[in-house]
């Protein structure tokens, strides 16, 4: 998500400018969260098979370090 920044007029007349993260509901929420999905898909995709290994780390599930490993001595 990215910060919107927005201007408001208080009760004294003055401009203020203020920031938030806009809130998605329903639909739209779950088109936003298949659309970042699909961003880090791209991106994981993108990597080699070591950079793959050092980015789960030593915390990562044991089935799928098992096959990276598997991936990585056949190639």
């Amino acid at each position: 998500m990215k910060l919107e920044s927005y201007t408001k007029i208080d009760k004294n007349g003055k401009q203020i400018t203020k920031q938030h993260y806009p809130k998605l509901y329903g639909k739209h929420r779950k088109e936003q969260k298949r659309t970042e999905a699909g961003e880090r898909k791209k991106a994981w995709d993108k990597l080699t098979l070591e950079q793959k290994w050092d980015a789960i780390g030593p915390t990562g599930s044991e089935k799928h370090r098992a096959r990276l490993m598997k991936e990585i001595k056949s190639a």
